[in-house]
């Protein structure tokens, strides 16, 4: 299996874009995984169970459940005037 540039930058960038900081030995441990013979559908994964980008997803998740439950309300049911 060819390696190239761009499966081993997919990752990496995937990480920029999420905003998800990880060690070196991270970094290196994933890429050497794409070397061995990892999907590419492999590597995602560990990325996503990453503990810091499950907290923010939740995080974010959370608070927009709130928001459309807060759209969702009826205003008025209280007599507010």
């Amino acid at each position: 299996m060819l390696i190239t540039y761009g499966d081993v930058a997919n990752p990496i960038d995937l990480l920029t874009n999420v905003g998800v900081t990880i060690t070196v030995a991270e970094r290196d441990d994933l890429v050497q995984d794409l070397v061995k013979g990892s999907s590419r559908g492999d590597v995602l994964a560990k990325l996503v169970f990453n503990p810091t980008f499950t907290r923010g997803e939740f995080n974010s998740a959370f608070d927009l459940v709130q928001y459309f439950g807060y759209l969702g309300r009826d205003p008025d049911s209280a007599g507010s005037g």
